[in-house]
């Protein structure tokens, strides 16, 4: 099938996306193909062979367009990682001295999180895996939205993030610390050694 041509690919060439046949090692995967509109190129192995031909055939100089490509390539990866940045950021997943101030963030409105008052989180998950091999039981913390903590420090990050972007964590925080139980919570690990995991989810508020 014919797709859109990658970025930076001269004027005068189609991209064709073909499967791998059902012989080959990677079977189930694509492959692009460049092919010229006027039927003369086919089968073009990459964007850099394309330049190359083109500038040839049409007396341009190919070591310059090889390196506008390449600058161009490099802006496009700079601008996705940027991007993607800005989106764990959002998310409240961050990094560095950003991810140490998010968690002095937290902790100077809630103290620092402990097992038990996470475990009270209202409409959040806990769950226990009790991992033979090594004789551990390890504890996740789950979001509402399926997302996996295993990290306090992490789960503060995130939280002091939102709340640095202006999201009121205080009914949800002052919930769970009203609600937290050291010996429910203590019940867990004993369970999930029991039955190799246990979860349990802590209600929603007014519940």
């Amino acid at each position: 099938r014919e797709i859109p041509v990658a970025e930076g690919v001269p004027p005068g060439w189609k991209a064709i996306e073909q499967a791998y046949g059902e012989s080959s090692t990677a079977a189930g995967k694509t492959y692009i193909r460049y092919h010229s509109l006027d039927g003369k190129h086919r089968s073009i192995t990459s964007p850099m062979a394309v330049i190359k031909l083109d500038a040839e055939m049409n007396g341009y100089d190919v070591e310059v367009a090889m390196l506008e490509y390449k600058e161009l390539q490099k802006r496009k990866k700079e601008k996705e990682a940027s991007e993607r940045t800005v989106e764990r950021e959002a998310a409240g997943l961050v990094k560095g001295e950003k991810r140490e101030k998010a968690i002095e963030h937290f902790r100077a409105a809630f103290g620092p999180l402990d097992g038990p008052t996470v475990h009270a989180i209202p409409g959040w998950k806990t769950r226990w895996d009790f991992l033979a091999n090594c004789n551990q039981t390890h504890v996740v913390y789950i979001e509402p939205s399926g997302k996996e903590w295993r990290l306090l420090k992490d789960l503060e990050a995130c939280m002091g993030t939102k709340m640095e972007n202006g999201e009121d964590l205080s009914d949800l925080m002052n919930a769970a610390i009203a609600h937290r139980d050291k010996d429910v919570f203590a019940e867990g690990p004993q369970l999930a050694r029991a039955h190799g995991t246990y979860m349990h989810e802590a209600p929603e508020r007014g519940e």
